[in-house]
């Protein structure tokens, strides 16, 4: 019966998610790391969000994520490459390759290959990690939003704070004089 919990792999498999972990957090763990705070301030039932914080999901996370798109644009130019000379790896080692059958230097090329598509496969899965962390952070935008506009209305609807003085004599100014009779006499 085959077994499969990965035990025989699991070295190789810890040392690709740490090297996928570490380049995450070296390229772009610090772009998110505050979203992901904010995120939790938004669902506290203790402590509502205040509006400095929501202030900076709408005004500054979509200026962050095009940052995060510069980055993200980068890596996929690098995954191109690693892409590209692996390809051309494989072309010269199946010239290089003494076998019977096409299939048989296919199976040899694939096994020389085993690094270089781990490391393309590695930079997809982080591709895909950054692309779900740019969702999450646009979901995180729309939410707060909401929460904004909802903050507004109840202001608008009911408006707390002090009577603008200015205003007030302004319009005391504005009302026209107005004569009081004198009883007794017709005026």
């Amino acid at each position: 019966m085959i077994t499969m919990d990965g035990t025989l792999y699991n070295t190789e498999i810890n040392d690709v998610t740490q090297w996928c972990n570490d380049f995450y957090d070296k390229k772009f763990a610090k772009y998110f790391t505050k979203s992901r705070e904010l995120y939790k301030r938004l669902n506290s039932n203790t402590r509502p969000i205040s509006d400095s914080e929501l202030n900076y999901i709408l005004i500054d996370l979509p200026i962050t994520l095009f940052d995060v798109s510069e980055v993200l644009s980068q890596t996929r130019v690098s995954l191109e490459v690693i892409k590209l000379r692996a390809k051309e790896q494989a072309t010269e080692l199946m010239k290089g390759i003494d076998a019977k059958t096409l299939t048989e230097k296919k199976d040899s090329v694939a096994v020389q290959m085993v690094d270089a598509n781990l490391l393309i496969m590695s930079y997809e899965s982080v591709i895909s990690r950054v692309e779900s962390e740019i969702k999450f952070s646009q979901e995180l935008i729309m939410g707060a939003k909401k929460v904004w506009d909802s903050r507004r209305k109840t202001e608008s609807a009911n408006p707390v704070g002090l009577i603008d003085s200015i205003s007030t004599k302004q319009s005391i100014n504005n009302l026209p004089d107005y004569k009081t009779p004198i009883f007794g006499s017709e005026v």
